[in-house]
């Protein structure tokens, strides 16, 4: 599924309130930070593999969301930054996990001084590209990206059908 098209599925679903930087930026943080989280509670918890999976792709789908409302708000309907771009390369392994999380931080850190705002769409456009590689990797999530933003519409279809899209919590 390409940019463009989970935009238009995901966004119909979203609150106006959510197209405001000092809402996607930081979601975008925490979200990630949830990711790894579950990891450390499939650990602690000694959870099956397969929780650990369906809870980390629900999260990732999350973060899917914020990226592809960011760029909804700078104009971006297509992942079109090189790969190339700052030297980016994007390994398996742990590597993958550091790309994520620098991705995160740097989209916050250009939220918070207007002058970098320019940096936004692309970062978040390199952003999305490590996300789609960390839910296809075997080690990581190990799923197709497509099937991961696929269940974050159905939840989003479901929350909006019974009408809570606002609130907390993830299992609403």
């Amino acid at each position: 599924m390409d940019l463009r098209t989970y935009q238009l599925k995901a966004l119909a679903t979203a609150d106006p309130e959510a197209f405001d930087l000092e809402y996607l930026a930081p979601m975008i943080v925490g979200e990630t930070g949830e990711l790894f989280g579950q990891k450390a509670k499939a650990h602690w918890h000694k959870w099956p593999a397969e929780k650990l999976r369906d809870l980390q792709a629900k999260e990732a789908g999350d973060i899917a969301w914020g990226l592809a409302t960011l760029l909804h708000v700078h104009g971006v309907t297509e992942i079109n930054v090189p790969n190339h771009k700052g030297h980016i390369h994007y390994p398996d392994g742990p590597d993958l996990d550091q790309t994520l999380i620098n991705r995160a931080s740097d989209i916050h850190l250009f939220t918070l001084n207007p002058s970098n705002h320019r940096f936004i769409a692309d970062e978040a456009q390199l952003m999305w590209k490590a996300l789609a590689k960390w839910c296809s990797s075997k080690h990581h999530l190990g799923m197709p990206f497509d099937q991961v933003l696929q269940m974050n519409l159905d939840k989003l279809a479901s929350r909006a059908e019974r009408g809570v899209l606002k609130g907390a919590g993830d299992n609403r």
